[in-house]
């Protein structure tokens, strides 16, 4: 199955080659070309292919990518459509672009400051996997030969030991049972996760920022471009990959003809997503019509803060992510040492009570 939407990455080398094609007189067709030259997702290049014959029967650009909704973002196809009605595609194609690679660099950090608690949770597995396979089965046995009183918290481990060598195969049922019925779950109840998401220890503020950021940067955009606010509203609800933001925009959206836009937007903000400094600054944008610079500046303010918080959120997860893990050794440790320290104790009392 192939990935319908195409990536932030794809997007960006795309509007690269239209950027670079554009005013030479070879069209966008040959750009679009040139891009699935190097695409190497067959569902992307098919559409593209529909876009090229749609732009070679005098279709325009942002009609043809609208037509496949399911691949482009509103927001792009909304910008192009003002640069095409004020013939000034030039400043649109570079300000996606720079948007794109900003969000590229933001979601390159984000996944880097998410890997170090994948990389404790691997070797977790790989420790408890040694354990159970390798040392809880010697450990069995050297018990056996010493015929001594085994601890409670020593059998209880061996004896998970070899349920777990024995059934081995339950656990892998089990870890495909939770991974398909998270994904389930997850989409049946898209709100209440995407909720869960923000509140979570370390990273909720991380993803609140991303989120204000993106709320931020395309509201400027689409506003700045031209757009009107109900419908920079719309295309940025679409965009801000959020189901509780999108609820409360879309709901903004409905009721903005007949109400005041700040006190319905702060009304509407029933998760409390958005930055609640953001509210005045957005206020003060419409009474002076610079609302689109505000935002603008409020994105960059978002990004700097996102930068700064990646720092901290790397420490802090790596430390989150040790104590588990000496949670583990320690237990172990523990059970390995204690049937010696009771054989030690037991010779003691023997050859004590054998003197007497």
């Amino acid at each position: 199955m192939f990935n319908k939407k195409i990536s932030n990455k794809d997007l960006l080398v795309l509007f690269n080659c239209l950027e670079r094609y554009n005013g030479t007189g070879l069209g966008p067709q040959r750009a679009i070309i040139e891009f699935s030259n190097i695409n190497n997702n067959i569902y992307i290049n098919e559409v593209l292919e529909e876009v090229c014959n749609d732009l070679e029967n005098g279709m325009f650009l942002s009609v043809a990518l609208d037509k496949h909704k399911e691949v482009f973002p509103s927001y792009v196809v909304e910008m192009l459509k003002v640069g095409e009605n004020t013939g000034d595609l030039a400043s649109v194609y570079v300000e996606i672009i720079n948007y794109l690679d900003e969000q590229i660099k933001i979601d390159t950090s984000m996944t880097s400051a998410l890997m170090m608690p994948k990389v404790f949770g691997v070797l977790i597995l790989f420790l408890l996997a040694g354990y159970v396979f390798w040392v809880l089965p010697r450990l069995t046995k050297q018990l056996a030969q010493m015929n001594t009183d085994v601890p409670f918290i020593t059998q209880l481990l061996i004896s998970f030991g070899q349920f777990s060598v024995d059934y081995w195969f339950l656990w892998i049922a089990l870890g495909v049972i939770l991974m398909f019925g998270f994904k389930y779950v997850k989409a049946s109840h898209p709100l209440f996760f995407d909720h869960v998401k923000y509140k979570l220890p370390i990273l909720g503020e991380l993803y609140l920022l991303q989120l204000n950021y993106k709320f931020c940067k395309i509201m400027s955009i689409c506003y700045s471009a031209g757009i009107n606010l109900t419908r920079s509203l719309a295309i940025t609800s679409n965009a801000v990959s959020s189901p509780c933001l999108k609820q409360s925009l879309d709901e903004v959206v409905q009721q903005i003809a007949s109400s005041d836009f700040i006190v319905l937007l702060r009304e509407k903000d029933q998760y409390k997503l958005l930055n609640p400094f953001l509210f005045p600054l957005l206020n003060a944008g419409l009474v002076s019509n610079s609302l689109g610079e505000v935002l603008a500046d409020e994105s960059q303010r978002c990004m700097r803060q996102i930068n700064y918080a990646i720092k901290g959120v790397e420490e802090k997860i790596g430390n989150m992510v040790l104590i588990p893990i000496w949670g583990i050794l320690i237990i172990v440790m523990v059970a390995i040492v204690m049937p010696f320290l009771s054989l030690i104790e037991s010779t003691g009392s023997k050859i004590m009570g054998g003197g007497i």
